[in-house]
């Protein structure tokens, strides 16, 4: 039987190393710290120690061990289910896959020690008390998830409400006096330019938001000026761009502090006007706006710098 005491010895190690290589692979590839990582370890160690231990005592029918081993079980996995059901954060498929396996554990584990309790009348009173916790769980687990869904409907219904719903207007001349309206520009820069692009952004009644950043050129760029667009309103916005129309995108900010994404498409009016324009800019209009997601315009960005 020898052996048996040194694979309940090597168990411990074995999961530790388990963890470790686990965790240390998920710092690299996550975002996880190295504080994280550790606390993550012997948390872990310390649960499936604790198993590795209820097991050795039911194997060697120490009673005493097995009611106090498995009772630290019981309680630390009762703590750890609630902690995660009432946390807000949204759960890793992992971790939810984690707390159903420990729940089931806990289960068992409580029915075992229930089970081999001698004295019928300690078994019962303890039957009670046991059914009166996991039945004040399940009701706390219960409210706790209608409470979380509410929240997360309300939220889904804010961030709608906020989404910006604005369209474009093309300006197919040059524009020569803006005093009194509302313009949005780029940040001053020293390169000449080739090209200006020039449009009116037009809000719808939805919601207010705000134009953050426009990306040409390989680099985003602040805009300044009237930034701010209100409903049932509308801005100039005005930029120019010193290598080519292509793969410019404008970062749009809502009223909750939710970024969203747009790639412009320009039209060069000297294509259209019987003269060329005056001054050394070719100029431009938007042609179309289409949402797109901030990976797909780094991936876009990637493809350009190769």
């Amino acid at each position: 039987m020898w052996y048996l005491w040194l694979i309940f010895a090597l168990v411990p190690v074995m999961i530790f190393a388990s963890f470790y290589y686990v965790l240390s692979i998920a710092e690299k590839n996550t975002k996880i710290n190295s504080q994280q990582k550790w606390k993550g370890i012997w948390r872990n160690t310390f649960h499936w120690v604790l198993l590795d231990l209820v097991y050795m005592a039911i194997f060697n029918q120490w009673k005493t061990w097995i009611f106090i081993f498995g009772s630290i079980v019981i309680i630390k996995v009762l703590y750890t289910v609630t902690k995660v059901f009432l946390q807000k954060e949204e759960k890793q498929p992992l971790i939810a896959y984690s707390i159903i396996f420990d729940f089931i554990i806990g289960v068992g584990l409580t029915v075992y020690l229930i089970f081999i309790i001698e004295n019928e009348v300690l078994q019962s009173t303890i039957t009670t008390i046991i059914a009166a916790v996991y039945g004040g769980l399940f009701t706390l687990v219960g409210v706790a998830w209608t409470i979380r869904r509410q929240d997360a409907i309300k939220k889904e219904e804010e961030i709608k409400k906020a989404k910006p719903l604005f369209t474009f207007i093309m300006q197919t001349v040059e524009l020569e006096n803006v005093v009194g309206k509302k313009v949005c520009f780029d940040e001053p820069q020293t390169v000449k330019r080739v090209g200006n692009v020039v449009a009116i952004l037009q809000n719808s009644e939805q919601a207010v938001f705000s134009l953050s950043r426009v990306y040409y050129d390989n680099k985003w760029r602040e805009l300044l000026g009237n930034v701010v667009v209100l409903p049932n309103t509308e801005v100039i916005l005005d930029f120019s761009f010193a290598n080519d129309a292509n793969n410019i995108f404008l970062e749009v900010k809502d009223a909750i502090g939710n970024f969203y994404y747009y790639e412009i498409k320009v039209l060069c009016l000297y294509s259209i006007w019987e003269t060329p324009p005056k001054g050394d800019r070719l100029a431009h209009t938007i042609r179309e706006i289409k949402e797109i997601t901030l990976e797909e315009i780094e991936k876009r960005i990637k493809i350009t710098e190769q």
